[in-house]
């Protein structure tokens, strides 16, 4: 299996060439990555989580790049998390094992493979949902931190500028329509989940401060996207 995918990495990438610069912010990713890994990680087996950390930062640094590279490396990613693997990192939430493979190779995948700028503001819109109903979910259990919740803002706000892209050109094109309904989409779900975390926020379950910032920010953006 290994040769395999090595072997269709190599031909993915055969015509590829990569900027000094980019090859510079790769090795810098990588280094990062692998530095901050605790020796602990790998012996207790948790390499698949390694392998979602590593992809997570390599896909922030070539966000917007537009490289066969990053193509090929999401591919191979996933015939590597494929099956069950693949269907228990869907479900995952900050914090958890899989959760780097869920942001960092399946949805980035799907990314991928979106082509249409309607269809890419509808994904990145449910992308910013699923991050704020990750955040409900860790609130209503006790488990949201400031760590995470930086995390999922973070998130969130590279999920709505995505759309808002998308959307503009749309707008761009003559396609008024589609981007006013891709827009309305993308306003309304940040609002709802808004209203969402003020209900969770008033259920104690987790410090309201935390969730309160997260609400204000779906907020933001909401009046932003309006």
């Amino acid at each position: 299996m290994e040769d395999r995918l090595t072997e269709i990495f190599r031909e993915l990438t055969a015509d590829v060439r990569l900027t000094p610069d980019e090859k510079d912010r790769i090795r810098a990713v990588l280094a990062a990555a692998i530095s901050d890994a605790p020796v602990e990680a790998v012996r207790s087996g948790s390499s698949l989580r390694r392998l979602g950390l590593v992809l997570d930062r390599l896909t922030a640094a070539l966000r917007g790049a537009g490289r066969p590279a990053f193509a090929a490396l999401s591919i191979c990613s996933l015939l590597a998390v494929s099956g069950g693997v693949a269907y228990a990192a869907d479900g995952a939430l900050p914090g958890e094992t899989l959760y780097p493979v869920k942001v960092g190779v399946l949805e980035e995948l799907r990314s991928l493979v979106t082509l249409s700028p309607a269809a890419k503001a509808d994904w990145e819109t449910t992308r910013a949902e699923r991050r704020l109903e990750e955040a409900e979910k860790l609130a209503q259990t006790g488990r949201l931190d400031e760590p995470t919740r930086q995390d999922i803002d973070r998130r969130l706000k590279i999920h709505v500028d995505e759309a808002r892209k998308q959307i503009s050109g749309l707008e761009a094109g003559g396609q008024v329509r589609a981007a006013a309904e891709s827009g309305s989409h993308l306003e309304g779900s940040l609002r709802r989940h808004g209203r969402l975390l003020d209900d969770a926020a008033a259920q104690g379950k987790a410090p309201a401060g935390l969730i309160n910032r997260l609400a204000d920010s779906a907020k933001t953006e909401a009046e932003n996207a309006s």
